[in-house]
């Protein structure tokens, strides 16, 4: 057991985990309220001629692919420079570019600042669910790592809200002001969050990792000095070709499992998310309409984030995922039958929908993915996966209006269903455990070229 892991699991969870659960939520919270609010926001620029239906399509891709970049880029750097200084250059490059959009005379420029921008925000939150799992104890990583995601896509709900009281007041503009200036305040106040000791050991930076770790532990229980353990038994050479190690002969099948995973949960999730308001608006509802009863839908997002914190580190990855990505096809087919339904059944139909999504997704993306990669290479393991499941994301609006002209709103709801049960299927079949292991028990099973396939079976279950 290496130093680090030895005295995170030793450590009370107290203060220090709360100040940076929240500065780092935070942020995250406001990249995600950034990402969510382009619903609304495209929708508001189709409705006032800024641009046509096509431009949603522009609009999306460009902050999927900017997405895309921010994850590969920032997973690679925070695992070469360290996880601190990726996650306030990312906070700072998207504040600025979204401030910028706010003046942007074009529609074209507003492209252009859009990609900008979602390399910040892809990197920002690749780099905040990953220090957090190195930060938190095997026992409650998983109930850590859900939380923040609650946090995180609280911002759901609140940009529909804030969409559907402010975009046909001031219009969409303001909207990026909106999110960007609390950005600001937040990349200020974290300043003092420290490095991950995890990675300061993997440098050989001990002094640098001890320091923090008296730190946290004088935070969290009073005491000086974080006790001393033995020298790592287990601690595998920093790999300096990380993108190599991917794919390397015990990694292979995981690290494709990751982008599949990923990318299935992300198409769906903005296939879903990000056409709702358009779609309600091409069957004819008002924009006050359309925004409102996304608004309603929204209210999902947090309850699903709530939901998982119960489940995810007592039932385990595996099983919340594959059933609430079942549950959410189903949902996803009765939504398409209520699109011509009374409101309260549409809306409630769409309620459920967010929900069961947002479970798989935060359970994915803020406890699983992060697991799935040893510390040397969890950066840009995380976000690479994240950068092609983005990558998914930002084609499926083409996909979506292809079906869309072509067949229809009830054939698109029909498509991203199967996406839903196409993931629950391959976790089902090849889905690994990861509950109650340490960061590097995971590895170590990794490293043994345990079978993918019978991870979950021979998981480990300890009691807390």
């Amino acid at each position: 057991m290496s130093i680090a892991e030895a005295t995170i699991e030793r450590m009370p969870v107290g203060a220090a985990h709360r100040r940076m659960f929240w500065l780092l939520g935070a942020g995250m919270l406001i990249d995600a309220f950034e990402l969510f609010m382009q619903s609304g926001v495209v929708a508001s620029m189709v409705h006032t001629n800024f641009t046509g239906t096509g431009g949603v399509a522009q609009f999306i891709f460009a902050t999927f692919f900017g997405l895309a970049i921010g994850s590969v880029m920032s997973g690679t750097l925070a695992d070469r420079f360290g996880r601190k200084s990726l996650y306030q250059f990312n906070l700072l490059l998207f504040s600025l570019a979204t401030l910028a959009t706010a003046a942007a005379p074009s529609f074209t420029l507003v492209v252009i600042l859009r990609f900008i921008a979602g390399i910040g925000l892809g990197g920002e939150l690749v780099v905040g669910y990953a220090i957090m799992a190195e930060m938190t104890p095997a026992h409650c990583r998983g109930r850590w790592g859900v939380t923040l995601g609650l946090l995180v896509n609280c911002a759901q709900p609140l940009s529909a809200f804030v969409g559907a009281w402010f975009l046909p007041a001031v219009g969409w503009r303001a909207m990026f002001v909106v999110g960007a200036v609390p950005a600001l305040i937040v990349w200020y106040l974290r300043r003092a969050l420290p490095e991950s000791p995890r990675w300061l050991e993997r440098q050989g930076r001990t002094a640098e990792m001890h320091e923090v770790l008296d730190a946290l532990w004088l935070e969290n229980t009073g005491d000086a000095h974080a006790p001393r353990v033995a020298p790592a038994s287990f601690l595998p050479e920093r790999n300096e070709l990380p993108w190599t190690a991917l794919f390397g002969r015990h990694r292979l099948g995981r690290t494709l499992f990751c982008f599949a995973i990923v990318s299935l949960i992300l198409a769906s999730q903005y296939g879903f998310i990000g056409w709702v308001p358009t779609l309600l608006l091409h069957r004819g509802q008002s924009i006050v309409h359309s925004l409102t009863y996304s608004a309603v839908m929204a209210m999902g997002a947090p309850i699903g984030m709530l939901i998982p914190i119960f489940l995810v580190d007592r039932l385990g990855r595996r099983t919340v995922v594959a059933t609430a990505s079942f549950l959410a096809a189903a949902v996803g087919i009765g939504y398409a039958f209520a699109l011509d339904a009374p409101a309260w059944l549409l809306v409630t139909t769409g309620f459920l929908e967010v929900l069961f999504v947002q479970i798989t997704a935060n359970t994915v993306l803020a406890v699983y993915l992060p697991e799935l990669f040893p510390t040397d290479i969890r950066g840009t393991g995380f976000g690479a996966s994240t950068a092609v499941g983005r990558v998914s994301a930002a084609i499926m609006p083409y996909f979506v209006l292809f079906v869309l002209n072509g067949f229809g709103s009830f054939a698109v709801f029909v498509m991203l269903a199967s996406v839903l049960l196409l993931l629950c299927l391959l976790v089902l079949a090849v889905g690994p455990e990861t509950r109650r292991k340490t960061l590097e028990d995971v590895e170590r099973e990794i490293l043994a070229g345990v079978d993918l396939s019978a991870d979950h079976k021979h998981a480990k279950s300890p009691a807390s």
